[in-house]
Parts: C-alpha cells; structure tokens; sequence
C-alpha cells in the first residue's frame, strides 16, 4: 500500500533526518529496529513524501512493551491536529515473538482513519491494516 506524497510543511522537523529510498528498504529498517528493540515491540511513524520514506521510532508507552505498544498520547495529538497529515503518515511496530499481522489488541485500538504496519520479527512479514 504506498503512502501518498506529504507537504513538507506537514513533516515534523524530526523526520527531516533520514530518507530511504524505496518502501522494501523502509520495511528492513523497520524490521532491523525491531531486532534491535527486542524481545520488547518498538513502534513509531512512517512517512511518504517527495524524496522517499522516513522512519521515526517513537518511545513505547505500553505498561507490558513485551506483549504491547502505546504511543504517547500527547504526540498523537500533537500528529492528529492535521487531519491531513494521516493522509501520509503510517503507525508501526513490531511482534518480536513472531506472530505475523495484528493481534486482537491492535485491531481493537486502532483509529478509523489511520493507517497502521505491523512488521514481524525476526522474519520480516509486514502486514498493513
């Protein structure tokens, strides 16, 4: 599923950082984060806009990182005060235990309106929902 292009205006100054090329080497970074964070989930945002993908890990909120993850209710405020930032933007994270796709906690949480990634570790299946 690609991401649609994002006005510059509408990317956090943080994003700025890194831009990867293509969405298959968006998804290794994503899987290799998630090495790197397990046996905890790591989660965070993935944007599409002219020059490429960016990643951004976000902290992990979850009372249970293990089994869960949580993003900072205050960014996603901050993310869902431009409707039309959701509109490029995609939440992800990681199962290190190797359960491919969302769990029941994650299709029970998850916001109409957004897109989300789920990214299997260690074998790398990513599922959109």
């Amino acid at each position: 599923m690609p991401l649609e292009k994002v006005e510059r205006s509408l990317i956090p100054t943080q994003l700025l950082d890194l831009v990867l090329p293509d969405l298959p080497t968006a998804l290794q970074r994503i899987l290799d984060l998630g090495i790197e964070g397990a046996p905890l989930e790591v989660c965070g945002i993935i944007v599409r806009d002219w020059e490429g993908f960016r990643i951004v890990q976000l902290t992990n909120r979850s009372e249970d990182p293990s089994d869960s993850y949580r993003i900072d209710s205050a960014t996603l405020r901050t993310l869902a005060d431009k409707p039309d930032f959701w509109k490029h933007v995609a939440v992800w994270h990681t199962h290190p235990g190797g359960r491919v796709g969302p769990s029941p906690g994650d299709l029970a949480t998850k916001i109409p309106e957004v897109k989300y990634l789920v990214v299997t570790v260690p074998t790398g299946e990513a599922v959109w929902f």
